[in-house]
């Protein structure tokens, strides 16, 4: 009888411990992109509000995290394939409520959630810009912004309730035009790779983003921070206060979605020391730092909709990212 109580008592030891380690490697994350879709705990929906992050599969490698007042997310690898060209710009989600919608709107299907159903909606347009807050290498030269692909690798730091923290890292690119067409990934030129750090507090409608780059080639790098234009010559453009500017435009919607979206509005804080000049392309608003190979970089970048539950037009907009508490 004490034996056979002695083996019981193993066995339940070995399956705990097995749990926990399945657990651990799950909550770990992935380097390589790919990971289970259980690989996260699934937030409930209704619950209390909470900072919540997880990886969704299901739509081609998304990365999407929110809080009570905003969400966003940046696109994976599989996107690449499924609907080229890359994004590595920051996409932004309108909430009208306090709690997670994350699994439920990617639950109702890729497009739902380009209509408000009354909760929020997507509907900021990203495509290949850099969104509410991307990143990209300014060649002051030939006058252009050299962009990452897609993310190559993530792992979830902190999965709330109180804040959320995730790292991603960008496979090298060139960030110059070669004098001549580039015939092998090893040919000659200057290229850089990125690892960078987004961390989403609760009640903030700002992202604090830590970026580091590093190069094959020693030297200062100009780095754009960007806001989307979404090509439009109707959108406001705010300057609440030095290396800070907002962008204030009319809301997307789908081509069917005869609903008033109200607006979206973005912005970026960037260390008023490392500020290196303002650009305007077709698809952004850059404010450019100077930055060095290996040395991380912190700025801050958001968004909101006038259709939520805090602000309302660019007005209130302004005067919340000038009041912000920066810390760099």
């Amino acid at each position: 009888m004490q034996c056979r109580l002695r083996q019981c008592h193993l066995r339940l030891v070995a399956a705990v411990l097995g749990c926990a380690a399945l657990g651990a490697c799950a909550s770990a994350g992935s380097m390589s992109g790919a990971v289970s879709e259980n690989a996260f705990p699934v937030q409930p929906e209704g619950t209390a509000p909470r900072a919540y992050v997880r990886y969704f599969p299901q739509r081609d490698d998304d990365i999407a995290w929110e809080n009570d007042r905003t969400a966003f997310r940046i696109y994976g690898p599989e996107l690449e394939t499924a609907a080229p060209p890359f994004s590595s710009g920051i996409d932004a989600w309108g909430k009208k409520v306090r709690t997670p919608i994350l699994n439920k709107w990617y639950a109702a299907g890729e497009h739902a959630y380009h209509y408000d159903r009354g909760e929020g909606m997507d509907g900021y347009k990203t495509g290949a810009s850099r969104g509410a807050g991307g990143v990209g290498v300014w060649d002051t030269d030939d006058k252009k912004l050299y962009v990452s692909h897609d993310w190559g690798t993530y792992k979830i730091l902190h999965n709330g309730p109180d804040y959320v923290s995730f790292r991603v890292t960008y496979a090298p690119w060139r960030v110059s035009t070669p004098a001549e067409p580039v015939s092998n990934p090893g040919a000659p030129g200057r290229k850089v790779w990125q690892v960078t750090v987004i961390t989403l507090p609760m009640g903030s409608n700002l992202n604090r983003i830590t970026t580091t780059l590093y190069s094959n080639e020693p030297g200062e790098i100009t780095v754009g921070v960007g806001l989307a234009t979404h090509g439009v010559t109707d959108g406001i453009l705010g300057h609440p206060g030095n290396g800070r500017i907002t962008y204030w435009d009319k809301a997307d919607s789908a081509p069917d979605d005869k609903n008033n979206n109200g607006y979206m509005g973005a912005a970026e804080i960037v260390n008023p020391a490392q500020l290196a000049g303002e650009v305007h392309t077709d698809s952004d608003n850059l404010l450019l730092i100077k930055a060095q190979p290996g040395v991380p970089f912190t700025y801050y970048a958001g968004a909101c909709w006038s259709n939520g539950l805090d602000f309302h037009n660019n007005e209130q907009w302004d005067a919340y990212v000038k009041a912000f508490a920066a810390k760099f």
